[in-house]
């Protein structure tokens, strides 16, 4: 049985989602003050335009600039069930050009995730050095930033830890957003993880559940604040970043402290 509290937020939800952008748009990258005030406190998911400092990157610039150098990925994603929380037992080192080579035919297979970026800064971090201006709400600090980069790539249902900066490079993502709110719908296991995996209409018709998609062009950054549940589906090759150190506290367990 539906409890009070859990008809009372659906309600909540889709009058907020009905009589709300739903999804704050910046045309350029504010200042400090206005994306505290219109995104990062108010909890609200915020597109913005980072055209001005985003590379000109694509797949050839990346297999000349990593070369044969030694990469941590993902592999062996689709033969794996639940491939998103047992992602430790799929890393697998292999020279970069290979890497990129294979991901014209292992789509979602192989995948250089955020969780592989402690085992790839020696071949990262130089790269990172070409992106332009941050927004003054980010700290240029290239150990919380996370370079993701696949072909047909998808990311089950989940939420994150962390307030999320991601800046699409090249390629386009579709980012399928779900409000805390509805937590309760969502069979949540592991902490983040929903069962729902990716969440298209049927899926969510049977659960009662309302979302919002963003196509994440180059040039555009998406703001996930912390405990947004979000399903993400590349189309073709891209390269995006995931940057996460803001001038304000940015934890979990930090912002519940507060």
């Amino acid at each position: 049985m539906t409890s009070y509290a859990d008809t009372w937020l659906a309600w909540y939800y889709k009058v907020l989602s009905r009589s709300h952008s739903f999804v704050y748009t910046c045309e350029t990258a504010p200042e400090n003050l206005s994306f505290l005030v219109d995104a990062y406190a108010a909890h609200q998911p915020a597109v913005i335009d980072m055209r001005n400092s985003t590379p000109e990157w694509n797949m050839p610039y990346l297999k000349a600039k990593f070369a044969g150098a030694p990469i941590e990925v993902q592999a062996r994603r689709n033969s794996t069930p639940d491939f998103e929380t047992q992602s430790h037992m799929l890393r697998h080192v292999m020279p970069a050009d290979a890497f990129i080579d294979s991901l014209i035919s292992a789509k979602n297979d192989r995948y250089l995730t955020a969780q592989n970026a402690r085992a790839n800064r020696h071949v990262v971090d130089p790269l990172l050095s070409e992106l332009g201006n941050f927004p003054s709400y980010l700290n240029r600090n290239f150990d919380r930033v996370f370079l993701w980069l696949g072909n047909d790539s998808m990311t089950p249902l989940h939420h994150d830890m962390t307030n999320n900066f991601l800046w699409q490079i090249f390629g386009t993502k579709l980012i399928r957003l779900v409000s805390p709110l509805l937590i309760r719908r969502l069979q949540c296991y592991s902490g983040v993880h929903s069962t729902l995996g990716w969440l298209d209409e049927q899926k969510a018709i049977a659960n009662n559940l309302v979302f919002r998609d963003i196509m994440l062009a180059p040039g555009y950054a998406l703001f996930i604040p912390v405990g947004w549940f979000h399903c993400v589906q590349s189309v073709g090759h891209t390269a995006m970043l995931t940057c996460t150190d803001f001038v304000w506290p940015n934890s979990w367990n930090e912002i519940h402290l507060q």
